[in-house]
């Protein structure tokens, strides 16, 4: 099965490339797509947690809230969600640009960035 990856340009600046997640759903909220692109942090970490609850059957929701997690700061958390996408089964993701990644490969991706971030937020 493929997912949909959709680059949030406010997000993509800070992570340089960690992509939140988009399935091609008509339930975009469940991976709080419109709330990331607003910059509404809050809301989107909301509606994340509530959806990892009931959604169980693909990687958007982690990495979509490891992207918030990181862009609030709670690097720690963010890492543990785009780890848990690494214990999943790989998924295979179209990205915004028309080429496609595995779950694992934005995974990696988003901890390789995550440690780039903390490593500059630390001097």
């Amino acid at each position: 099965m493929h997912y949909g990856i959709v680059a949030i340009p406010v997000l993509a600046l800070v992570f340089a490339g960690a992509t939140p997640a988009q399935a091609q759903s008509t339930d975009t909220n469940a991976f709080a797509h419109a709330s990331i692109m607003k910059g509404d942090f809050t809301s989107a970490e909301r509606q994340l947690r509530t959806a990892s609850q009931s959604l169980n059957d693909g990687p958007e929701v982690d990495l979509n809230l490891a992207a918030v997690l990181m862009q609030t700061g709670r690097y720690d958390e963010a890492r543990a969600r785009y780890r848990q996408v690494l214990r999943q089964d790989p998924v295979d993701m179209d990205l915004a640009d028309g080429s496609s990644a595995s779950s694992h490969d934005i995974a990696r991706r988003g901890l390789a960035r995550l440690e780039a971030t903390k490593v500059a937020s630390a001097r």
